[in-house]
């Protein structure tokens, strides 16, 4: 017989785990994003919380059946938003895939939602009509900080 009041919920069987909030993190496919989103992943994990990390998906196949499968599964939704290519001078754009993985997510209807932008990063996009104060970093490291 298993004590639950004194079992750690790793030591249960699968099962009987209790479940885990999922949070779908969008966040860019450069390589440095990446290994970044993996970092945030692990803080994630350490506070108690399951995540997905959404790839760089190319048709319309993939985006229904990972993207909106995952977001569907989501109870929230974190938005790292990393500066691409400059637009003027001090801004920049942000990944085009991680905006439309926003779109949709507002369009399934996501209340929970956390964004967090690379200073300089224009609000375009949904993220323009969007009201909603984001937290702001400056470099990959000062991310992880934000999210904490």
């Amino acid at each position: 017989m298993i004590d639950l009041l004194r079992t750690t919920p790793e030591a249960l069987p699968k099962e009987r785990r209790p479940l885990k909030s999922r949070i779908f993190l969008s966040c860019g496919q450069r390589e440095k994003e990446i290994q970044t989103a993996k970092r945030v992943g692990k803080i994630l994990a350490a506070h108690g919380f399951d995540f997905y990390i959404a790839k760089d998906v190319q048709s319309i196949f993939e985006i229904n059946s990972e993207i909106i499968r995952e977001l569907k599964n989501s109870d929230f939704y974190l938005f790292v938003n990393f500066r691409r290519e400059a637009v003027c001078v001090g801004q920049y754009r942000g990944s085009l895939f991680s905006h439309q993985e926003f779109a949709i997510a507002y369009a399934l209807g996501f209340e929970r939602i956390l964004v967090v932008n690379q200073r300089g990063v224009k609000r375009e996009g949904v993220l323009g009509y969007f009201g909603c104060n984001t937290e702001e970093f400056d470099s990959y490291k000062d991310c992880l900080a934000v999210v904490k």
